[in-house]
């Protein structure tokens, strides 16, 4: 995992002309220390796949991880990549602005989510929802996600903590006697001028 985890992706809302918008989204994060075989991990103009049946972890430290056991679908658009060099979130940063120029280039209707991978063999994908799936895709990559069991916490405050968070949950999640495979992956919402107010999804894949 890097050591320099002070990111956040370029977000727009294309439904509100591409201005910067408040998330309110439940979505979630497959934690693993990036790129590694051991897993250590409301916008108003998007959609949720997430179901909110779900079983609450209780910790001590009040981290509310949920559990949950109803199918996740996604279809992400954008570009993947290898960290070859191990420098996951450089790349990410890569792939996600030539995803932006894309979208913004071609005016695509998306659900406002920048949507980040981290699979096997240090494979990243970086990638939105769209609004409607067309046949033209102006060149973007297609990634389909189904998990039908993972882990799920909501990371409120600065994304340099994340990292932090990842290895939390991952441990409470190993204690609890779950099992975390990849991929891993981080959903986040838009940017806040207020980092402590920072959302960022976080999903972990359980066996």
């Amino acid at each position: 995992m890097n050591t320099s985890d002070s990111r956040q992706p370029p977000t727009q809302c294309l439904r509100t002309g591409g201005g910067a918008s408040r998330y309110e989204v439940k979505f979630l994060y497959y934690v693993c220390p990036r790129g590694q075989d051991a897993v250590s991990i409301s916008h108003h103009c998007a959609d949720t796949n997430v179901s909110d049946q779900a079983i609450t972890i209780q910790k001590h430290w009040t981290m509310d991880i949920k559990i949950n056991t109803e199918k996740l679908h996604l279809d992400i658009y954008g570009f993947g990549g290898f960290a070859t060099d191990k420098d996951y979130i450089g790349k990410a940063f890569k792939l996600s602005g030539k995803m932006w120029e894309v979208v913004k280039a071609n005016d695509i209707k998306n659900k406002g989510k920048n949507i980040w991978v981290y699979d096997t063999a240090d494979k990243i994908f970086a990638g939105i929802e769209l609004d409607n799936q067309t046949v033209n895709n102006f060149g973007l990559e297609k990634m389909t996600i189904d998990i039908d069991k993972y882990a799920y916490f909501k990371h409120i405050g600065a994304y340099n903590l994340i990292k932090q968070t990842g290895y939390r949950m991952t441990d409470e999640l190993t204690k609890q006697g779950y099992e975390i495979i990849q991929p891993y992956i981080e959903i986040y919402g838009h940017w806040n001028n207020d980092e402590s107010k920072s959302e960022t999804e976080l999903i972990m894949r359980l066996k």
